[in-house]
């Protein structure tokens, strides 16, 4: 009989891992493979395999999180066998899964390629969420049926190992869709066979648990997006089901609470369907608010205007009189009003909105600098009302801007605390779909208030960055952490080694231990990796010479010092 590869990527889930695992060794079929994809270092997960001690399992691992796509097309790479079958960390299969499969590709030509099955989706309760069953057993060419919908479960599938020789692998690119993107395609080529019994169980977990909820969102979105622009000529022939593509981003959108995006996707179903009364209805309902969104946001813009008029005016007519000692009350008395009202802050944001764009101007040029700070200011990252210790609104924007201009694939960052630094990076590199982040911390708690101490060079330092209830990164959206390593140690001893693993770094950010000694040991240790264009960013460059005694080591002429922040590009 021929053999099978079951290919199992997973990611920081070991127990998960573990059933998965078991569900196949259970099958009735015995004669396959198992090819574990860690994607992502995880030695919790070599444990779990360690210790089944079976032989036909192969374990392999990404050096840094790739996504899943990427994760069952390593394991397409490595596997052997005539048949392919895919089981999700979250799923388990029925013990005869396998052997039905394998008796449906027997008992048929070599036109079909591909197999799948009936699945049942269980909460974590034990709840049956829903049940899908094939309409009829045997052979079909789903093309027509793919296009209107996914009726097929990635755990569910079994392809024959030739059409993966082909080039029909999963698209990486995609955040979302990616099994419904591959039949589709196979399915312009290839006969499938449909069992109608159910032999996969889905795990559901909870909305941040789970890639398919809401916490998964943005990547959501982003997946159905690409997933449109890939397939849109198949879909131009059947404009009613383009339409139903862009009313499932409508739907999307107004989870997002995104309205612009919202109305203009329910618009393109209308457009694409106009004789639908859903698409109309809604759009009729949908409209009248964007009218009142850009009613209000035109009589803020003129308020925004007339506000910073006159903090300017306010700002200078206190200047001027400022020198009449008889004019002193009312000038304190205008200077109250002045800070009370707020004016003063507004202010001191515009100032330090300014000071951002000209840094990164004279850093990268002009081009995409003012888009992406003001992408920057509509995120949750630009609130400043986080925790104690966290990067401040000048390097925080700073980080976004340059990560989305750089569009990096390694970033490397010493100090995490509450995550606000993480969390900007993270976002820029979300929101550029691609690069990893790699941050290393030391994990210093502090009960009630942080504790301060002075240095030996009088400064005052805390002995504390995170309250002790929270962990290192605790403000930053589950949704993000997919693109995110964290390693709990001190940078001295795992730095070096990091830096080894990776070979090449684009951006390294500091904001751990601001002594001399360490900020310089980090800068020298970190350089030589650095591709050219690539920078270093370091936080609190104030508190020693550290940086500007690397800057004459490296004699790099595109540099900047401002706000405490020191940026160096490598030529």
């Amino acid at each position: 009989m021929p053999k099978i590869s079951v290919v199992i990527p997973t990611h920081n889930r070991p127990d998960l891992l573990k059933r998965a695992v078991e569900s196949v060794l259970k099958q009735t079929f015995q004669d396959f493979e198992i090819i574990v994809v860690s994607d992502g270092p995880n030695d919790q997960n070599k444990v779990i395999i360690e210790k089944f001690a079976d032989p036909r399992i192969r374990y392999f691992e990404h050096p840094f999180n790739k996504g899943a796509p990427a994760a069952r097309n390593t394991g397409i790479k490595n596997s052997s066998e005539e048949f392919i079958a895919f089981l999700d960390d979250d799923d388990e299969w029925h013990e005869n899964k396998l052997s039905k499969q394998l008796a449906a590709f027997n008992s048929n030509d070599n036109k079909v390629g591909v197999v799948v099955a009936g699945v049942k989706a269980i909460d974590k309760q034990g709840h049956v969420l829903f049940i899908h069953l094939p309409k009829h057993e045997g052979i079909l060419r789903p093309h027509s049926e793919l296009l209107r919908k996914c009726f097929i479960w990635t755990s569910s599938i079994m392809i024959r190992r030739e059409l993966t020789e082909k080039g029909f692998i999963f698209d990486e690119a995609l955040t979302k869709n990616q099994e419904w993107d591959l039949m589709l395609r196979v399915s312009q080529v290839s006969d499938f066979y449909v069992i109608d019994s159910i032999l996969v169980k889905l795990n559901v977990l909870g909305p941040n648990e789970h890639l398919g909820g809401v916490g998964n969102l943005l990547n959501i979105i982003k997946g159905y997006e690409l997933f449109i622009k890939k397939h849109y000529l198949e879909y131009i022939h059947n404009k009613k089901l383009l339409a139903l593509r862009f009313f499932d981003l409508y739907t999307l959108y107004r989870l997002k609470v995104d309205y612009k995006k919202t109305v203009c996707n329910v618009y393109k179903a209308w457009m694409f369907d106009p004789f639908n009364t859903i698409y109309f209805t809604r759009l009729i309902i949908t409209l009248p608010g964007l009218w009142v969104l850009k009613m209000f946001r035109q009589i803020k813009t003129v308020l925004v205007g007339i506000k910073k008029r006159f903090a300017n005016l306010l700002s200078k007519f206190l200047n001027k009189v400022r020198k009449y000692k008889i004019l002193k009350p009312i000038v304190y008395l205008l200077k109250a009003i002045y800070i009370q009202s707020g004016l003063k802050n507004y202010r001191e944001k515009i100032n330090l909105d300014k000071k951002i764009i000209n840094t990164a101007k004279k850093l990268f040029g002009d081009k995409w600098v003012n888009a992406y700070h003001n992408q920057y200011k509509g995120e949750i990252i630009s609130n400043k009302n986080f925790a104690h210790a966290h990067s401040g609104d000048y390097e925080v924007a700073l980080l976004y801007i340059i990560i989305r201009l750089l569009r990096p694939s390694v970033v490397v960052e010493t100090g995490v605390a509450s995550g606000r630094s993480s969390a900007a990076i993270l976002q820029a590199l979300s929101d550029n779909n691609k690069g990893f982040l790699y941050s290393i911390d030391l994990n210093q708690k502090f009960n009630g208030k942080p504790e301060e101490y002075i240095t030996d060079t009088g400064r005052t330092e805390f002995r504390g960055f995170i309250p002790k209830q929270k962990e290192p990164g605790w403000l930053i959206p589950d949704e993000l952490k997919n693109r995110w390593r964290l390693i709990l140690a001190d940078s001295k001893i795992e730095l070096p080694k990091l830096v080894s693993e990776l070979k090449e770094i684009d951006i390294f950010y500091h904001d751990s231990d601001h002594s001399y000694e360490n900020m310089i040991f980090e800068f020298r240790t970190v350089w030589p990796r650095i591709v050219r264009g690539g920078a270093i960013i370091s936080d609190d460059i104030k508190w020693n010479n550290a940086f500007n005694d690397f800057l004459k080591e490296v004699k790099s002429n595109q540099n900047s010092s401002q706000e405490g922040t020191g940026i160096v590009i490598k030529n």
